[in-house]
């Protein structure tokens, strides 16, 4: 009965909207009637209602369209269709902004969708998390359906994401772009050494854009969008040499060089790891004597061969007498001021000894010993070659003044010769032509019968022969003194 009851409640409620309806299609001439006709409605549903003992709230409704007020005391339920507002909100930690405005009758189904990732700005996007309702998640689906039943607000949270861009050698093999929740941690690993073809390689040298220095960078609480770049740079192996003043390898330094930060410590004529830059010797031992020039050296790339001067020199010595000739297989030998010995040998023939080292950038001592006689000189790295040493006298001193002499005696034997020859021309001379004191013969008397031949000696003659017979006696005088 009670269910009946209902039934006649609803269907007078329908009737009346219903003539409401049709009263506002009417003209104002045809008002009257329907008011008969809304009285009479309502005069029949209070009677219902009140034989059923059914409540009836108190009704007020303005009918714009008629111009009627129906009293308060005459409904039992609220005849006017009720509409719900719907507002859709995207919510993140960036803000919070009204996505849409839905306006629809109560207990109809809304359907709504989002993107599941907006860009918002470079290298920032937001990605959907889920629909929130106070607070309270609804469903991890962008796309929502509800039933409105009263004013509701619906959040579309998202998450913000930060774009992690890096630069790194493709042989390095890391992600170029990775998104990143904000206030997360990332780490990112570089490859400390990346062997290449050729005796190369790529070395991990840091990173930029981001303050860490390891190979693994951690970034911790990202809150915007970061480039990071891998650095890496080229290394080749080379051998490296130590080279004199004279432009020649020196072998046993010990060598240290540093480029920025990095140090290398090696040997002459050790193979290293370089790359291209300019390369400091910080120091260069040599046999304890420190050789180091303090100076840089740029290491062009790619080059395989490396020379590192240091101040080690070679010298050259020319031995000679106080007349200038030089002193030929002169002993020489070169020290240090303790006595140590660093070369020993022997003069050429023009009295020099050239090419002696390497030496160490310090006071030497050069002792040369030549005949009786020895002579010592100190020198350094400073004195240009050849160092001359003077010796008293040398052989070809004693040569030539030997020859000298010689040829002095030997001129003044031949000068006493012709003096004395002289002297015995001039004594025959005299002899033979001077007169005779007795009175001349007379001449022989010639037989006419037999005649003979006779030799004529003139003068000159008996000069010539008295000549050649006292030089024989000299010669033969000379060679037995001789």
């Amino acid at each position: 009965m009670k269910r009946g009851c209902k039934i006649i409640y609803l269907s007078m409620i329908i009737l009346t909207l219903l003539l409401t309806q049709t009263i506002s299609a009417e003209q104002s001439s045809s008002r009257d009637v329907a008011k008969v006709i809304v009285d009479d409605c309502l005069t029949t549903l209070k009677a219902v209602t009140h034989e059923h003992a059914i409540p009836t709230p108190i009704y007020d409704m303005e009918a714009r369209e008629i111009g009627m007020h129906f009293p308060r005391d005459m409904y039992s339920t609220n005849l006017k269709s009720e509409n719900v507002t719907i507002r859709f909100w995207m919510e993140s930690k960036l803000g919070r902004s009204l996505l849409a405005k839905k306006v629809a009758g109560k207990g109809q189904l809304i359907t709504y969708r989002v993107d599941r990732v907006k860009e918002y700005q470079n290298g920032t996007r937001l990605v959907f998390r889920g629909w929130y309702r106070n607070n309270s998640l609804i469903t991890a689906d962008p796309t929502i359906s509800i039933n409105a039943t009263s004013d509701t607000d619906y959040d579309a949270y998202y998450d913000v994401q930060y774009l992690l861009s890096i630069r790194a050698p493709d042989e390095a093999r890391i992600r170029n772009e990775i998104w990143i929740d904000s206030g997360a941690s990332y780490q990112v690993y570089a490859p400390p050494i990346i062997p290449l073809p050729n005796d190369t390689r790529l070395v991990f040298i840091g990173w930029k854009g981001y303050e860490c220095m390891d190979s693994p960078c951690n970034i911790t609480s990202i809150s915007k969008p970061i480039s990071l770049e891998a650095r890496y740079r080229l290394e080749w192996l080379a051998k490296v040499h130590a080279v004199g003043y004279d432009g020649e390898p020196v072998n046993g330094v010990n060598l240290v060089l540093r480029c920025g930060d990095d140090y290398r410590i090696l040997s002459s004529d050790s193979t290293i790891w370089v790359y291209e830059g300019d390369w400091l010797v910080e120091n260069a031992t040599w046999r304890g004597f420190d050789v180091s020039l303090e100076q840089s050296i740029h290491v062009e790339r790619n080059v395989r061969e490396v020379s590192v001067p240091i101040r080690v020199f070679k010298a050259g010595f020319r031995v000679t007498d106080y007349l200038g000739f030089p002193a030929k297989d002169a002993e020489v030998t070169v020290s240090l001021a303790n006595g140590t010995i660093l070369y020993e040998g022997r003069t050429a023939g023009n009295g020099e000894v050239w090419n002696i080292g390497p030496l160490p950038p310090c006071d030497l001592i050069v002792r040369v010993r030549y005949l009786w006689f020895s002579c010592n000189k100190t020198f350094n790295i400073r004195d240009s070659s050849p160092i001359i040493v003077t010796v008293p006298i040398s052989l070809t001193t004693i040569y030539i003044s030997a020859g000298t002499v010689s040829l002095f005696a030997a001129l003044m034997v031949f000068v006493g010769y012709r003096r004395r020859k002289e002297m015995l021309k001039q004594e025959y001379r005299e002899y033979y032509e001077t007169s005779p004191r007795y009175s001349p013969s007379p001449p022989p008397v010639v037989e006419e019968e037999e005649t003979e031949e006779h030799v004529v000696v003139s003068v000159e003659d008996v000069l010539r022969e008295i000549e050649d017979e006292e030089l024989r006696k000299l010669l033969e005088e000379k060679e037995r003194r001789g």
